[in-house]
């Protein structure tokens, strides 16, 4: 039972890390079926920024409320300035400009992850947010505040947003932007307006996701450009298209690297997701959630 309860400590905080990461790129594929690599760099971009708000003003909370607002323009920003001009050089990029995208995110993530510390320094940050301190233990496991706090979090903001993609004008937009964009824009839907709204919300439940992570280990560049890494296996195995599957993807990610890392070893804690992500690729290639259609990725 000890050892049972040690595979299980940490999965509800992993989970909830990885779950919202893997939201912020679902958005985007759906949106706009581009694969981005640079989610866990946006992340470290946001969580630094309200680390150093944290300091100044003395206060997690009002450092998290700026640091949202700044994230949302971020996003944007990113995609406005960056990744539309790229999307829209049809004539220099060649037939599909999601492949130049899908570069651009490449290369934004290797210039954010340099820009930080040569902007803010190399040390690593602890990110300590004032909960109470309260846990719960028994056969090994051990529940933190902590623990519960960031995994209602990420129901709450991922329920949120599958609600309000459902129910509200900008899921249609996005839906019907994703299936035909040439169709969508006869229809009056601005595709570029619809991209850069999800660029925003993503780099918001990224920055949400990597600061999670900077709980359980200092803020610094290497992790989070692992952190972007590790997340492919969890949104490859709830679904390409699938909210609801990110969840259950990140559960099983978390729960698969925990058994890993206490049943065979450490050094296979980075490698087993992607055996098991095969291993139900070749059954279910589309995912647990995810549509026939994307099975070709």
């Amino acid at each position: 039972m000890g050892t049972l309860g040690a595979a299980l400590n940490g999965v509800l905080l992993l989970s909830a890390i990885y779950a919202l990461l893997s939201l912020g790129l679902v958005l985007i594929f759906r949106a706009t079926r581009v694969l981005n690599f640079a989610a866990g760099a946006i992340g470290l971009v946001g969580a630094y920024l309200v680390y150093e708000l944290s300091t100044i003003f003395g206060s997690f909370y009002p450092a998290l409320v700026v640091g949202i607002v700044v994230a949302i323009a971020f996003g944007a920003l990113i995609y406005l300035g960056v990744l539309s001009p790229i999307s829209g050089a049809r004539a220099s990029i060649g037939a599909s400009t999601d492949v130049g995208v899908v570069l651009g995110t490449i290369i934004l993530a290797e210039l954010l992850i340099a820009a930080v510390p040569f902007f803010a320094g190399s040390r690593g940050r602890p990110v300590d947010v004032p909960l109470p301190a309260w846990q719960w233990s028994a056969g090994g496991l051990t529940i933190s505040s902590l623990q519960i706090v960031a995994f209602v979090l990420m129901i709450a903001v991922v329920v949120g947003v599958a609600v309000g993609l459902r129910r509200s004008p900008l899921g249609l937009r996005m839906r019907a932007a994703a299936d035909s964009p040439r169709l969508a824009r006869l229809n009056g839907i601005s595709t570029r307006e619809v991209a850069t709204v999800t660029w925003a919300l993503s780099a918001l439940v990224s920055m949400l996701g990597v600061l999670l992570y900077a709980t359980s280990t200092d803020l610094q560049p290497a992790s989070a450009a692992g952190l972007g890494a590790a997340l492919f296996p969890a949104l490859l195995l709830g679904g390409l298209d699938s909210i609801g599957g990110c969840i259950l993807g990140s559960i099983v990610l978390a729960l698969v690297q925990s058994f890993s890392a206490v049943y065979l070893g450490g050094e296979w804690m980075a490698v087993s997701p992607y055996i098991f992500l095969l291993l139900v690729l070749i059954v279910r290639p589309q995912g647990f959630f995810g549509k026939a259609e994307f099975s070709r990725l």
